[in-house]
């Protein structure tokens, strides 16, 4: 989506843009939910899933802010490239950055059950 829009010559292009960037955002924040919700023990479940939805939450509010910083300094287009490339790296980081922190947090709690891939195949 940011991709579309950063490189969108008419306004239609930049509503099909919106309208992927929208639709990653409702596949993604529900698999991301279940992926908090099973991956943490029963009773810091609801702690995991409020830090997640507070994350989510400062980023909704910081984000305009950073974001409207961005393109006053280098324009509309250069700052949605911004988002494409940052969104790109945090995708390749993605399965590293798991075993990571499986390997500095320890074996999952009893009850774990983990979350592959975007559809949220359990195993």
């Amino acid at each position: 989506g940011f991709v579309v829009l950063a490189a969108a010559p008419t306004l239609w292009v930049v509503g099909m843009g919106l309208f992927a960037f929208g639709l990653a955002i409702g596949l993604i924040f529900p698999l991301f939910q279940d992926f908090v919700a099973s991956a943490v023990g029963g009773a810091f479940r609801g702690a995991a899933v409020g830090t997640w939805i507070s994350s989510i939450r400062l980023g909704q509010a910081v984000g305009p802010v950073v974001g409207a910083g961005l393109a006053e300094g280098i324009g509309e287009r250069r700052t949605y490239w911004v988002a494409a490339v940052s969104m790109a790296v945090l995708a390749l980081a993605w399965r590293p950055l798991r075993r990571v922190a499986a390997a500095w947090v320890g074996p999952p709690p009893e009850g774990y059950r983990a979350v592959e891939g975007i559809g949220g195949a359990a195993r």
